[in-house]
């Protein structure tokens, strides 16, 4: 690959590092004044990323920016959210999210009360497509490397929001996402013993929780 795209830099590593780590090692190497954090399976069309760059570099409080997200098919996909609590958690991963309750909250988490065809901001955002300024990254600092592979996208968001930044949903630019919730096997509470990413969830949430606590 290096032959093929002599101007990329390639990071290797011997073992899987999750994505928080790999984020931070792309963003410790990369140039330039702004970054856009990718996940592998996404599909950005022409234009998409021009207009998110557009968009970020005519405000002057934006801290993160995420596009509108849809699946192969161009179904919708949660992509902005507001704050996790542990309902919520046990709401999408058990039949609890089967029941109008766990609905509920599944769909206040995702903003379904909002028009999710305009601007605006979010508590958080997912971590598949991100776009932040160098000068965020000198304000906020890295991804918290405590969660390996998830809650490093919520708590980087609550930091934005903290140090008086918006956490911009910006669904004007849509990427195809081919999202696989590799966490999820729809075994409900025993992903935890099928699935070391489902564990993995677990310990990350508990490490979220527990670092926000008192806030």
């Amino acid at each position: 690959m290096q032959s093929q795209w002599p101007k990329v830099k390639f990071l290797c590593f011997n073992q899987d590092q999750g994505y928080t780590r790999l984020v931070n090692s792309g963003l410790k190497k990369a140039c330039g004044d702004y970054f856009l954090i990718l996940n592998a399976d996404t599909i950005i069309a022409d234009g998409q990323i021009e207009l998110m760059l557009e968009y970020y570099q005519k405000q002057s409080k934006i801290g993160l920016l995420g596009p509108r997200l849809v699946n192969p098919k161009g179904q919708w996909q949660p992509s902005c959210f507001r704050e996790q609590t542990w309902l919520n958690i046990v709401a999408r991963r058990t039949r609890l999210g089967k029941t109008k309750f766990g609905q509920r909250l599944i769909s206040r988490l995702c903003y379904q009360d909002r028009n999710l065809r305009k601007i605006q901001t979010a508590e958080w955002l997912m971590g598949s497509v991100l776009l932040i300024s160098r000068e965020f990254l000198n304000k906020i600092g890295y991804l918290d490397e405590r969660f390996k592979m998830y809650f490093s996208d919520a708590d980087w968001a609550r930091r934005a929001r903290q140090a008086g930044l918006a956490v911009v949903y910006f669904p004007l630019a849509e990427l195809t996402h081919c999202h696989q919730r590799s966490s999820h096997k729809g075994h409900g509470i025993f992903d935890l013993l099928f699935s070391p990413l489902a564990r993995t969830h677990l310990l990350d949430a508990i490490k979220y929780f527990w670092k926000w606590k008192n806030q």
